[in-house]
C-alpha cells in the first residue's frame, strides 16, 4: 500500500475568504482522497459536539491546516496531552528521553490506524526502550467501548501495542491542531530535541517503519 514520506518542507497554502470555507472543505476531503489513500481523513464538525473530549478541531481552524505539515527540521510544539498510565497532564516534549521518539497519532474509528497499533511490539523488540520511545496520541475514548467494538481477540492485539506507547489522550483536539494533522495514521519521527526528522501518513510496512528509525539512529 502507498505510503507519503516527508523529506523536505511543504508549501504554504493559501488561507480562503471567510465565506469560502465550505469550498475549501470539499477540496481538502477530495485531495486527501488522492493523497492519501490508505489514510483515514479527520472530521470537522461545523458546530462542536455535546461532549468535549470527542472534538478534534473546529471548521474555523480548517483554513491553517489544509496543505499543512510538521516541517522536517522543525522543532515540535510542547502541546499538554493527557498521560493515560499516570493520569496526569503533561507537556508532550516530555514524554521521552531516549535518541528518538515515535510520535502516532490514530483514531479508534480508523481501521488502519489499529492495524498499524498491532507493528508496535516489533518496534520495542527490536530498539527497546533506551533508543526509541513511542508516543500514541488520540482522542479521548472509553476502554470498555473499544473493546466491545472489536471483540476480545483484536482488542487484545490493539491492547498490546498501545502497551508499547506512552499513551495519550488528546481531550481537546489541541496536539491535533498544533502538529497540523489533518489525517491518521500519521506519524512523526523527532530526534532527542524534539525536532522533527521525517513523518509518514497512511499505513506503514513494519520492515520500513523499522528501516526509517534505524536510518536516524545516532551513530
Amino acid at each position: 500500500m502507498p505510503v507519503r514520506h516527508a523529506s523536505t518542507t511543504r508549501g504554504k497554502a493559501a488561507t480562503p475568504r471567510r465565506n469560502g470555507t465550505a469550498s475549501l472543505l470539499f477540496v481538502f476531503v477530495l485531495l486527501c482522497g488522492l493523497l492519501f489513500p490508505d489514510a483515514h481523513t479527520l472530521s470537522f464538525a461545523a458546530t462542536p459536539p455535546a461532549t468535549e473530549p470527542e472534538r478534534i478541531c473546529g471548521a474555523e481552524q480548517l483554513p491553517r491546516l489544509v496543505g499543512k505539515v510538521v516541517n522536517v527540521g522543525e522543532r515540535l510544539p510542547r502541546t499538554r496531552v493527557f498521560v493515560k498510565a499516570d493520569g496526569t497532564t503533561k507537556r508532550i516534549s516530555t514524554l521521552s528521553e531516549t535518541p528518538l521518539t515515535l510520535y502516532v497519532f490514530w483514531k479508534t474509528d480508523c481501521s488502519v490506524c489499529l492495524e498499524e497499533l498491532r507493528l508496535f511490539p516489533v518496534l520495542r523488540e527490536r530498539f527497546g526502550t533506551d533508543l526509541l520511545t513511542i508516543v500514541s496520541v488520540t482522542p479521548w475514548y472509553e476502554e470498555k467501548d473499544l473493546k466491545a467494538k472489536l471483540g476480545d481477540a483484536a482488542w487484545r492485539e490493539v491492547a498490546a501495542g498501545l502497551g508499547t506507547t506512552v499513551e495519550c489522550l488528546d481531550a481537546d483536539g489541541s496536539a491535533v491542531y498544533d502538529f497540523r494533522v489533518s489525517t491518521v495514521p500519521y506519524m512523526i519521527l523527532a530526534d532527542a530535541d524534539n525536532t522533527c526528522l521525517t513523518w509518514t501518513a497512511g499505513a506503514v510496512a513494519i520492515e520500513d517503519l523499522v528501516r526509517i528509525v534505524e536510518k536516524f539512529l545516532p551513530r
